[in-house]
């Protein structure tokens, strides 16, 4: 019976408290006993957010992201929707990865959206394969945790960014090597060697420790490229299906890694030990032998143009790490407490079906629906109704539909869509840039993504409004006009009601409200289709109590102003 629950709730990717505690006893059941005190952390984890001790260093998260290639991106989020939907926070909530690699990994996943509908299915099928056999996701995590430390952030940029070495003084090390084998093969038959052999020992001790200073830089990056190799050779030992992991192309480029491996191994990373155990006895006396022949200087630039030669066999292991890491990470997502759903993305059309999403970060968030087939839609209503939230919940959950194929929400199918957003302009007093100014910028930027792409989703939340009403009113019309062209969507929530009719039926009216009752204001938050009747800035005023004179003007000028037209 826990095993039609599990499957069940499988299919629909949501379930209640009840089902997820029959999972849980489920998961706990068909574990081994061996392994069962290791898979005790993951079950009491799975599908819930990391702890508050989870610290997260995004400039170190971030720096698999600087070096993707963007030649070959469908479409990067830009700075300006990072900061508009507070997009770390919202990875923070999404993000249940075991290691720093598959953390890395994921980052640059979201921030990297593809219209690819085909590989996202896959990765669909990956995810359902980990959340069907807990056990065996067990012991990937286990792997994967080998690489759960900081230091493995260093990775990234480690073979992502290699340098081939050939300086021209290293051959005097080498020379230096040679010539002292050579004096020690000579002391049998010649008395002066060892007074030579004696004078390169003691130059070698100098070249040894000087080089072994250069080994600072390497002392993270190094032993986690080792880490990174081992859980490669450890995960491929397990009994993954290859008809969806691909692990045949891994034989070759790990072969190349155990090689790294092995050279790593050589090389004493334990700079500042002050041991005096016999261990770290037996150690310095095979150091003193390493620097007597530069051994580590040799290996170290060996490893560093191996790197260099390798370093697509090396994004191999790390990629097929991270895949695996951000896969679990999303069956994790999706096995928790929060609704979520399948999304279905559409390669051509202009069409735009959300059912019940909501913003992931809002607590008792209310969800809200919305549908557009080839159209566009105009949002009316007042501050604090909830259009902002709004806005910032189809974005969010655009990203994700298109990164990690799962939705907050009861459903949600759309074309595929670059997403471009303008809900928080900021001016800059540095740069002697108006509030205007720097809206007319990115404006100019959607504009031109408009031209160049054939399915974009714009989202502006209040345009131009750093300007004077009646220009304000004529050049967003004209803007969201040109933006609405080809197969794009634009979403724009205003106060300017105008912009309804003249934006005509290419734009779809809905609207947030509020309500005013004994005096209280209340929102329900909910989005309604059409157009607002009712509004209560005034009323608002005089129940903040605003003189009695106030008031009466504001409604005197109101009257006015409706019946000039």
């Amino acid at each position: 019976m826990i095993k039609k629950i599990y499957n069940e709730s499988i299919l629909c990717d949501n379930f209640s408290d009840s089902n997820l505690f029959n999972i849980l006893h489920y998961q706990e059941s068909i574990v081994s006993k061996e392994n069962r005190k290791d898979a005790a952390f993951y079950i009491n984890n799975w599908g819930k957010i990391k702890s508050l001790d989870n610290f997260y260093d995004y400039e170190r998260i971030d720096l698999l992201s600087k070096f993707s290639n963007p030649e070959v991106r469908y479409h990067r989020l830009s700075d300006q929707t990072l900061d508009d939907l507070d997009f770390q926070d919202v990875f923070s909530f999404v993000d249940r990865t075991t290691s720093r690699v598959g953390q890395q990994y994921l980052y640059n996943k979201i921030l990297n959206p593809i219209d690819d509908v085909k590989r996202l299915n896959i990765l669909d099928k990956q995810v359902k394969y980990f959340i069907n056999n807990p056990e065996l996701r067990f012991q990937v995590q286990k792997k994967l945790s080998l690489l759960s430390k900081p230091e493995a952030y260093s990775i990234a940029k480690l073979i992502h960014a290699p340098s081939y070495y050939k300086d021209s003084y290293y051959y005097l090390f080498v020379l230096d090597t040679v010539l002292l084998i050579v004096s020690l093969l000579l002391i049998p038959f010649y008395s002066g060697a060892s007074i030579i052999t004696l004078a390169l020992i003691t130059i070698n001790m100098g070249l040894y420790f000087w080089g072994k200073s250069n080994l600072l830089s390497y002392m993270v990056s190094l032993p986690q490229l080792s880490l990174l190799i081992k859980s490669v050779k450890d995960i491929e030992k397990l009994n993954i299906d290859q008809s969806l992991f691909d692990t045949r192309f891994l034989k070759e480029s790990l072969d190349k890694g155990k090689i790294i491996r092995n050279r790593i191994r050589v090389i004493n990373f334990d700079l500042f030990s002050n041991d005096a155990d016999p261990v770290q006895i037996a150690k310095y006396i095979t150091d003193l032998i390493k620097a007597f022949f530069l051994i580590e200087i040799h290996m170290l630039r060996k490893i560093q143009n191996d790197i260099f030669l390798w370093h697509k066999d090396l994004l191999n292991l790390f990629n097929f790490i991270g895949n695996i890491d951000t896969v679990i990470s999303i069956a994790s997502l999706r096995s928790g407490e929060e609704q979520t759903c399948i999304p279905v993305l559409i390669e051509e059309g202009k069409i735009l079906q959300a059912v019940n999403i909501y913003h992931p970060l809002l607590k008792n968030c209310i969800v809200n629906s919305i549908e557009l087939n080839g159209k566009s839609a105009i949002i009316t209503g007042s501050n604090m109704s909830g259009k902002s939230s709004f806005l910032r919940t189809v974005a969010i959950n655009n990203i994700l539909a298109q990164t990690i194929f799962t939705c907050f929400g009861t459903s949600y199918k759309a074309t595929s869509m670059a997403l471009f957003t303008s809900l928080r302009i900021r001016d800059s007093i540095l740069e002697g840039k108006s509030y205007y100014k720097a809206e007319v910028d990115l404006i100019s930027q959607f504009v031109e993504n408009s031209e160049i792409k054939d399915n974009c989703l714009f989202i502006l939340d209040e345009v131009l409004k750093g300007t004077n009403t009646l220009e304000r009113i004529a050049s967003a019309s004209s803007i969201l006009k040109y933006l609405d062209l080809k197969n794009h969507i634009v979403l724009v929530a205003t106060h300017d009601v105008e912009l309804i009719n003249l934006l005509g039926s290419k734009f779809e009216p809905y609207y947030f409200e509020e309500q005013i009752i004994e005096g209280n204001l209340l929102f329900d938050h909910k989005i309604k289709s059409g157009v607002l009747k009712n509004t209560n800035a005034i009323r608002i005023l005089e129940i903040s109590n605003l003189p009695i004179r106030v008031i009466h003007e504001a409604n005197k000028t109101l009257q006015s102003l409706i019946d000039k037209g």
